[in-house]
């Protein structure tokens, strides 16, 4: 009998921790519920996040070859600029260095960057890597001095492509002359008239890309697949014509010209050289959040940029030094289009200098999306101000677009006034 009073009172004394577990759960249920109409401003808030969130998700629409182009591009866009390679190491190093030189930097760097951007796939990039291994304070400096890179750097591009352009109008088949020109601006003794005019083009052809990059970066991504295959089209042409003409014995050749260094290498701007167009694999980290598929679509296009830069690399300088008897001391800037003239005549050099002009494009708009994601993603992570994450309905960041558009202009008049 005492037994079953017991059971009892232990019943009781459940049932009314139980009922008293509902009430406070139904009076926590009305706090939150009325805190939550007290506070419109925080509910606001975080319907927002929420809906920017999902539209994010959406948005992701950088397929595999767009945004293996603009990792490509971020890094090499193409063989010019190469020959300085061979001008300070000779045939058979620059060879050697552009062999060895991949697997010592850019494969151990397009690693690091294929882990972290399917880790943190936001537009941040290397911003969050930082932060999230030294603080936020390291993160926005390392986010701050990139872009100031980036963004002063990305001025250059429309005046290269407006110099290469005037090379291949004024030059037109004269593959002499072409080598015979080392500037890829407009003479100094040019007009006050022609640098207004000058400016008013370079800034519209700034503006333009800039709305390009505004329309989508689907858009950017597919319009730098096909600069891509403008740009490197006279260079499959020359391999596929002057293999025929290769002597490997060349390939051989020791520096002729006396440095007084180890093996006659001028070596800090032979390894410059090696390094600038091999290194920055860590910008594609800025597009990880715009993938399809973070942890599949993108690790696979960073490796397949890899193995596109260093094609785009060895086999035009392996026929180049192959199939012709240019001297070292001949390398310079711009000595590829001669050496295409050489091979398959003077068409291909003017058609190498055109693709040197629409290379620049994808320079440009490929350093322009990379650039305003990063603040878009230093923005999400609180580092600068709230503006810089409004998107456009395109799905792009407007005001980091306008802010990297707004610069080159700038910079442009600047250098008018100049």
């Amino acid at each position: 009998m005492a037994d079953a009073m017991t059971d009892a009172s232990s019943l009781s004394s459940s049932s009314s921790l139980i009922t008293m577990y509902h009430s406070k759960s139904s009076s926590m249920g009305d706090v939150t519920s009325f805190s939550s109409s007290m506070d419109p401003e925080l509910q606001k808030e975080q319907q927002q996040q929420q809906q920017q969130q999902e539209q994010n998700e959406n948005q992701r629409k950088l397929g595999f070859w767009p945004l293996t182009i603009l990792v490509f591009y971020s890094v090499s866009g193409g063989p010019f600029g190469i020959e300085n390679a061979v001008r300070y190491g000779g045939a058979y190093y620059a060879l050697l260095g552009f062999l060895v030189m991949p697997f010592l930097w850019s494969v151990p760097e397009a690693l690091m960057t294929a882990e972290l951007g399917s880790t943190f796939p936001e537009a941040s990039g290397p911003v969050a890597w930082v932060e999230e291994a030294f603080g936020k304070r390291c993160g926005l400096f390392a986010g701050y001095m990139a872009w100031i890179s980036g963004a002063t750097d990305n001025a250059i591009y429309p005046a290269l492509f407006l110099g290469y352009l005037m090379s291949a109008l004024k030059y037109g088949l004269d593959a002499s002359e072409m080598e015979d020109d080392d500037s890829t601006e407009i003479s100094s003794d040019e007009t006050h008239s022609w640098e207004f005019w000058r400016f008013v083009f370079l800034s519209c052809v700034s503006i333009v890309l800039g709305y390009m990059n505004y329309r989508g970066l689907e858009i950017v991504g597919k319009m730098a697949v096909f600069l891509s295959l403008v740009s490197m089209s006279p260079f499959v042409i020359m391999c596929v014509t002057g293999a025929r003409k290769v002597s490997v014995h060349r390939w051989f050749a020791l520096p002729s010209i006396e440095t007084g260094q180890l093996w006659n290498v001028n070596w800090r701007p032979f390894l410059n050289n090696l390094f600038w167009n091999l290194n920055s694999f860590d910008s594609g980290g800025n597009f990880s959040g715009e993938a399809i598929d973070a942890h599949t679509t993108y690790p696979r296009a960073i490796f397949t940029s890899v193995a596109l830069v260093f094609a785009s690399y060895m086999f035009p300088l392996l026929i180049a030094v192959g199939a012709t008897d240019t001297t070292q001391g001949e390398w310079r800037v711009g000595h590829l289009g001669v050496i295409c003239s050489e091979i398959s005549g003077s068409w291909l050099g003017a058609w190498t200098v055109v693709a040197a002009a629409v290379s620049n494009l994808g320079l440009f708009e490929a350093e322009m999306s990379a650039d305003a994601y990063q603040l878009l993603g230093m923005a999400d992570r609180g580092m600068i101000p709230k503006i810089f994450r409004c998107r456009s309905k395109y799905g792009t960041p407007t005001y980091g677009i306008m802010l990297g558009t707004a610069v080159i202009v700038a910079m442009r008049y600047v250098n008018m006034l100049m």
